[in-house]
């Protein structure tokens, strides 16, 4: 393994985990450790416990489920090991153990490790603060027919870096505004989703005035694009002093 940046996996044979494992074994700066898996028996990596997997990682990568979240922190904990968090669907609690954990070891959360969504976190922060809370700002995801939360956690981060912009909280207009016939709040933040086929990652955000209408948008064609994002982050986070941290700090955005 040499200098190679040793890498765990969990949840490695799901979707994002056998991607994350693909490029980890064909860069030339890493290579995998092996993963976890909850319902296979691995085939062509190395099984370990969560504990076992943090032991022998120097970073560790998590794309799996909100429910195994505490389990995977724990075991960086112990194992003082930084860990790159990327699952979806997260309630306000799970931000509270990503919270807790970066006062021990450095944690980097991103639902999205895109580097385009990355910068397009940044327009959109500069977008929303300029127009102001005039606009009202819809944001559109579309992803594959297996992606079980809605909105995406991208989405939502989305939405908070505009409300941020605009120096207010996060208002999710009802996404069932048609059927109860409400109207939407002046300047809130409403979120539509689209599942379907084999879409890798598409957000879309409007910003509409009265008198013109802003839309920025990004479109992932490959689910590649998210690995190799998630070993950059990864690579970047070792380095780190223990801290919640997103993709605009390994960009330095």
């Amino acid at each position: 393994m040499g200098n190679k940046l040793k890498i765990g996996v969990f949840g490695v044979s799901g979707r994002m985990g056998q991607l994350i494992a693909d490029a980890a074994l064909q860069s030339p700066s890493s290579t995998l450790v092996g993963g976890t898996s909850r319902h296979t028996p691995l085939q062509n990596y190395k099984q370990f416990s969560p504990e076992g997997l943090a032991a022998e990682s120097q970073v560790l990568i998590d794309f799996t489920h909100p429910d195994a979240l505490e389990t995977h922190l724990n075991a960086c904990l112990n194992a003082k090991k930084p860990i790159m968090v990327g699952t979806t669907g997260l309630e306000p609690h799970h931000y509270g153990l990503l919270e807790k954990a970066a006062q021990s070891i450095p944690v980097i959360y991103a639902p999205n490790t895109s580097l385009g969504i990355t910068l397009l976190m940044s327009l959109i922060e500069k977008a929303a603060s300029v127009l102001g809370p005039e606009h009202d700002i819809e944001i559109i995801e579309t992803h594959h027919r297996d992606k079980i939360d809605a909105p995406s956690g991208t989405a939502l981060a989305l939405g908070k870096v505009a409300a941020h912009a605009r120096g207010g909280a996060m208002d999710i207009a009802p996404a069932d505004r048609y059927i109860k016939r409400e109207k939407r709040p002046l300047g809130g933040i409403g979120y539509a989703s689209l599942r379907g086929g084999r879409v890798a990652g598409e957000h879309a955000v409007h910003f509409f005035g009265d008198l013109g209408q802003l839309t920025l948008s990004y479109a992932s064609t490959s689910p590649h694009v998210y690995a190799e994002g998630a070993l950059k982050a990864a690579t970047w986070v070792l380095k780190q002093r223990p801290g919640l941290y997103n993709m605009r700090d390994v960009l330095g955005l």
